[in-house]
């Protein structure tokens, strides 16, 4: 859509080279490089030469960590002789075909301790009861943690502490068992919210006249949200099950 509408070159822009090239870096995670360059994150002369969709900086971080799950995870499938062959041929490989992918594993403690939180909480979820209790106790330490810091530093909450209670709230609504739109808790639509959110953001701030924030957003939710809801009905829903059909054991009669 940006490039046959929003370039000098329009529809003749899609028999080049940039747009595709484009489309498999991103595909391909930008091949797990630790600094994505910049021509990999925009197509020249497309929205201004803008970066295209900002967000999808975090995919190739999704990436390496499910290579790490991938590795860590033959532990529990193979002999440990035979899982500790097979890691240390990947490592050796990393380290000497991919040296800038393995030296970023260990180094960004941020990213990870999310991502690790994310795994530790998903393994617990059958008996996790996240409640306002714990919503109350996240605010008071998010209190303690502003009131250090403006002491301190003259500065507001740290990240964490907003990370706290933003996933003391998350955690809250989601482990709710209770039947409040039922139709929400079947489908995911925000994979669909994240991934179109800049784009469509981009394109109507140049199709339209100068809006003020707040009307910009809601032009952006009026066509974000059904294209999500589209996106996971018609694309990543169907996708899953595939996947999960292709997955499936099969039974020898």
């Amino acid at each position: 859509v940006a490039v046959p509408f929003f370039s000098a070159e329009g529809w003749r822009g899609l028999l080049g080279a940039a747009p595709w090239l484009y489309v498999l870096d991103n595909s391909a995670v930008h091949w797990l490089v630790y600094n994505i360059p910049a021509e990999g994150l925009r197509i020249p002369g497309v929205l201004g030469g803008i970066d295209l969709n900002g967000p999808l900086w975090t995919l190739y971080w999704e990436g390496r960590m499910y290579v790490m799950v991938l590795v860590v995870g033959m532990a529990a499938v193979v002999p440990m002789r035979n899982w500790l062959r097979g890691a240390a041929v990947v490592l050796l490989l990393a380290a000497n075909l991919w040296p800038q992918v393995l030296s970023g594993y260990i180094w960004e403690l941020r990213m990870w301790s999310l991502f690790l939180t994310g795994m530790f909480l998903y393994t617990i979820a059958p008996s996790a009861r996240i409640g306002p209790l714990h919503a109350l106790c996240a605010l008071a330490l998010l209190g303690l943690n502003w009131t250090r810091n403006a002491a301190l530093l003259g500065a507001g909450p740290s990240w964490f502490g907003i990370a706290l209670l933003a996933g003391a709230l998350a955690l809250w609504a989601g482990t709710t068992r209770r039947t409040v739109l039922p139709h929400i808790r079947r489908n995911d639509y925000s994979y669909g919210i994240y991934i179109y959110h800049w784009p469509v953001l981009l394109i109507l701030r140049a199709a339209l006249p100068p809006l003020a924030p707040p009307a910009l957003l809601a032009a952006t939710l009026a066509v974000l949200v059904p294209l999500a809801v589209f996106s996971w009905h018609w694309v990543e829903a169907p996708a899953l099950r595939w996947m999960r059909r292709l997955l499936r054991p099969r039974r020898h009669a």
